[in-house]
């Protein structure tokens, strides 16, 4: 009896043991994580959400591990409390027990702590436009590690000049006003004023060559060659609006020792006390007979009358002809002061020259040579010349290229400099303007051509320097060389306008 006991017993005990080893164990398929990432700052704590998938998973698996990718910046609980330790970027992976190869990994970032704003600092301190024109203010915070979630800017004066989100300014209306920008409960204001500008070409005439000098009444007066014959004089308060005041000549008076000549490309001065017009005389071609002249008057607008050292004879009013001084193409002249001496420099196309003269400008001065001081005397190169002292240098202004052809004209206003008036002239980059090398200060675009043959530098109240030039229309040649104005920059002691081309809109001259 005793013995079926104990095999019965042993019968139950196999059947339970195979049946349990015909129960399937569930299997860790994947893990869901809420949330799916986390942002937070440094100290600040967030809970990982893990559920196994299934639900039913075996318990082998369990619980699941939490695990910092990089503990320097965010720490993890094993019940998946997420801390952050310092700024940066890391992951928490989240697994089963077991089964490491099934994870779900969360993104955290960890912000640093809020560095409180104390000022705004704007860049720039003051804006200046003209109507139309866009500037761009960007606001600064102080510290520059200060926590700011955005700006907000505004216009005391939209009708003056408007605001966008990102501090862009737009000029409206001539006036000044205030731009605010706001952050934190912090706010900064930037003044911003809408000054008065002038459109190219100033003066929609035509006027090659200008010249122009202040006089003691306040006036510019700008003289140049004679497409109105006679040389033209116009007179502007300043240099964007101008008013034609009559000639420097009339027939009766015009210079006669080149017959048919034309009077080019003015030069005027005020020497000891008088107005001194040094200009070419030339029929186009003569490059031998042609010549430089000079007339005196005791006011800017003439009348003027004829001096140097001809006067009383049939060549009044000429200083030299190129057959008599032996330099061919003698025409562009252009006077100029240097160590308590008068020196004229001029040519065209057969190089730039120097010659000294007498202390009334009215001659050359005996036993003076003229000296090559750029260009190359072989039919091409330099004219229209101009010097500017500027510090320590002499700046070579001069014109490259065709002046005439209307649209097709290839004029240019170029530059080189030097230490001493005779030279020699570099480029920036050590070119030699003796090899006809140049920089260039104006060029044509689209709109413009032939922009050449500048004035001096006239300085505004400002200290802003401005140049006069003449170029054509591209769409209107017919027009003629028409007045152009722009303002010179100087970058690394180098002269040139802004995008080395002429402005079709830009702020006018200051002169209170």
């Amino acid at each position: 009896m005793k013995n079926w006991t104990f095999l019965a017993s042993l019968l139950t005990f196999y059947l339970i043991s195979g049946c349990q080893k015909g129960v399937d164990k569930v299997e860790l398929s994947a893990i869901s994580v809420s949330p799916s990432s986390v942002s937070i700052s440094i100290d600040e704590e967030r809970q990982l959400t893990a559920t196994p998938v299934p639900d039913d998973v075996d318990e082998s698996e369990l619980p699941l591990r939490f695990q910092s990718d990089n503990p320097v910046v965010a720490s993890v609980s094993a019940n998946g409390l997420v801390r952050g330790v310092s700024a940066g970027s890391t992951h928490i992976s989240v697994s089963g027990k077991l089964n490491s190869k099934i994870a779900k990994l969360v993104s955290v970032t960890v912000k640093a702590a809020p560095v409180p704003l104390t000022s705004i600092i704007v860049d720039p301190e003051s804006l200046e436009l003209i109507v139309s024109q866009i500037g761009q203010l960007k606001a600064v915070p102080t510290p520059e590690n200060a926590t700011v979630s955005s700006y907000t800017w505004r216009s005391n004066d939209p009708q003056i000049a408007s605001v966008s989100s990102n501090g862009s300014v737009t000029g409206k209306a001539l006036g000044t006003t205030k731009i605010t920008v706001s952050a934190n409960n912090i706010e900064t204001e930037v003044p911003v004023s809408i000054v008065p500008s002038y459109k190219n070409p100033v003066l929609a005439k035509s006027l090659p060559d200008p010249s122009v000098i202040r006089a003691a009444n306040g006036y510019f007066y700008l003289y140049a060659t004679e497409d109105i014959r006679n040389m033209p004089i116009h007179k502007s308060k300043d240099l964007v609006n101008w008013e034609y005041v009559g000639t420097c000549f009339t027939e009766a008076t015009r210079p006669k020792w080149e017959p048919g000549a034309g009077i080019w490309a003015a030069d005027i001065n005020y020497i000891n006390g008088k107005y001194v017009l040094y200009y070419a005389y030339s029929v186009w071609g003569g490059e031998w007979t042609c010549g430089i002249g000079v007339a005196t008057s005791v006011k800017p607008e003439g009348p003027f009358v004829h001096a140097g050292p001809y006067v009383g004879t049939s060549n009044e009013g000429m200083l030299f002809r190129s057959n008599g001084i032996g330099i061919q193409n003698s025409i562009d002249p252009c006077y100029v002061e240097d160590g308590n001496k008068s020196y004229l420099v001029w040519g065209s196309h057969q190089g730039i020259y120097c010659v000294e003269l007498t202390a009334d400008g009215l001659a050359v001065k005996s036993g003076a040579i003229p000296v090559l001081i750029a260009g190359k005397p072989n039919g091409e190169g330099f004219e229209g010349s101009q010097i500017h002292k500027r510090g320590n240098y002499y700046y070579l202004f001069a014109s490259w290229g065709t002046c005439c052809n209307g649209a097709n004209s290839t004029y240019k206003t170029v530059v080189g400099r030097a230490t001493s008036l005779f030279g020699p002239y570099f480029t920036k980059s050590g070119g030699s303007m003796s090899n006809n090398q140049y920089d260039v200060v104006i060029q044509g675009n689209s709109t413009f051509v032939g922009v050449g043959h500048s004035s001096r530098l006239v300085t505004d109240d400002e200290g802003s320097e401005y140049v006069l030039y003449h170029g054509y229309r591209k769409s209107d040649p017919g027009a003629g060389r028409l007045l152009f104005l722009d303002k010179i920059v100087w970058n690394n002691d180098f002269p040139t306008v802004a995008y080395n081309t002429p402005s079709t809109q830009a702020k006018a001259p200051v002169f209170r």
